[in-house]
């Protein structure tokens, strides 16, 4: 389990210095996923539902309260996370081009979010792999915990 967990904090890291999205206004000047998380603000809501579903659910772990509360929070945590990755799959559908009166995007004119490069899709990927280790965590858990009170 460790492994797993250590896989997909590594994945998520390495994942925010990634390029994202291309802007078309100069050649090879990409947004890295940690800019767009700054300066688009939806990215900015899911990786910080992302974070904080995962900061509750370690306070829980943490806690140690009685098991069915425990998973009870980490099925609705891990479900949280992923169900966020839905909008963030949707983030290139904003439009073709994006430009600085667009409320969505404030970093260039000439912005394509048609063109998701690595860094998007390896952001998306691990913000699913978030929530199905949460619900791994919270099931193995629970077994253990549910059978030591019995």
């Amino acid at each position: 389990m460790r492994y797993i967990i250590a896989t997909v904090i590594i994945s998520h890291l390495l994942s925010l210095a990634l390029p994202m999205f291309n802007d078309i206004g100069m050649t090879g000047d990409e947004i890295s996923v940690l800019q767009a998380i700054i300066e688009i603000p939806i990215a900015m809501v899911i990786e910080l539902l992302v974070l904080l579903s995962v900061a509750v659910y370690c306070a829980v772990i943490i806690r140690r309260g009685k098991p069915r509360t425990e998973t009870t929070i980490g099925v609705f945590n891990g479900s949280l996370a992923l169900s966020l990755a839905a909008p963030a799959l949707l983030m290139p559908m904003a439009g073709s081009r994006a430009s600085r009166e667009n409320w969505l995007f404030h970093h260039s004119p000439d912005t394509a979010f048609h063109s998701p490069l690595a860094g998007f899709w390896v952001w998306v990927i691990s913000i699913i792999l978030i929530g199905i280790t949460i619900h791994l965590v919270t099931v193995s858990r629970w077994k253990r915990l549910a059978y030591r009170h019995d």
